[in-house]
């Protein structure tokens, strides 16, 4: 079926003002209106995209996140075709790989958006061929200022991760799948090489340890991973990164199993505030002097198996607490 002059400008008028939820909609309709809407392209203001892809249980979603709406379909394979789930209505199309049509709404979804992304989202075990073949084949890569992987290994992180623009890229997520009971040792090597790690602002990891010295991290204005061994100088070195960034430092933990030198901390970061409050008495905290900022202090806390480097103002130094150049 072609749709006439007069049927395509009313079509091209109700896409004009059409959400990115009628717009699925209308593309469930037919092949003649789905392809007519390819075509155009109408614009939308989705602001986040989340992809779960399960080639296991033969079934992709995807959440899209606008201002004003929250849209979440399902494409899985069913009988010989393919069933389509999004909000309380379902089709059914015969003959249709569901794969397939996951990867061409997906297209048009970000052939559509009006401006950059705010966040992506990708949820697998495994990356699967079609989504590596979909990020490459872009004319572009794709403009977002954070992306976000729940992945099982960093071979998988590298098929995802080079095709965001890494000029517009600020923030990086990487989270284990697994869910195991133990955190496991995740090489990160071939990530630190990357553009977009090392344009990067801000990173963050859950569930696994990272093998990376850390001073691969230090150019993150936020950060909160996990690490084997952390050591003296690696507390030196973090006081005197931030110490340079008071007004745009933001936060940096890292969490540890073993600390190493223990015994130089005192000669290496002055000696330590220690809260008469019994409850914080395994604690240690430094403070330091922001060259060129007379309100911020740099605030180092020390506690089993973890470190937090913040920014704080001199009105939240404990009383007692020496304040030390830096």
């Amino acid at each position: 079926m072609l749709l006439s002059e007069k049927s395509e400008n009313i079509l091209n008028a109700i896409l004009k003002y059409s959400d990115i939820q009628t717009i699925f909609a209308l593309r469930k309709v037919c092949r003649t209106i789905r392809n007519r809407i390819d075509d155009v392209k109408p614009a939308s203001d989705v602001k986040i995209i989340s992809i779960h892809l399960d080639s296991d249980l033969f079934k992709n979603q995807i959440w899209l996140i606008s201002s004003s709406e929250v849209i979440h379909i399902t494409y899985e394979k069913f009988q010989n075709g393919c069933r389509i789930s999004w909000n309380q209505s379902e089709r059914f199309i015969e003959d249709e790989d569901f794969s397939t049509l996951f990867f061409n709404d997906l297209k048009i979804i970000m052939d559509c958006r009006k401006s950059m992304l705010t966040d992506f989202q990708v949820t697998t075990h495994i990356v699967p061929a079609e989504l590596v073949t979909f990020l490459k084949s872009r004319t572009s890569p794709i403009q977002s200022k954070k992306i976000s992987i729940t992945t099982s290994h960093q071979s998988q992180v590298i098929n995802v991760l080079p095709c965001f623009d890494a000029n517009y890229l600020k923030e990086i997520g990487v989270f284990d799948i697994k869910q195991n009971q133990v955190n496991e040792l995740w090489k990160i090597d071939a990530i630190i090489k990357l553009e977009q790690w090392k344009n990067a602002e801000k990173f963050q990891t859950f569930r696994f340890f990272v093998n990376e010295p850390i001073h691969h991290f230090l150019h993150f204005m936020k950060a909160n991973f996990h690490v084997k061994s952390i050591s003296t100088q690696d507390l030196f070195m973090l006081k005197k990164n931030y110490i340079m960034f008071p007004n745009t430092f933001k936060f940096f933990y890292v969490g540890y199993q073993n600390f190493l030198n223990e015994e130089a901390l005192s000669s290496e970061m002055g000696t330590p505030y220690l809260s008469t409050d019994p409850t914080k008495c395994n604690q240690k905290r430094w403070f330091f002097k922001f060259p060129e900022n007379d309100h911020l202090i740099l605030s180092i806390l020390l506690v089993p198996n973890q470190v937090f480097v913040t920014c704080i103002g001199q009105e939240d130094v404990p009383n007692g607490a020496c304040i030390q150049n830096s």
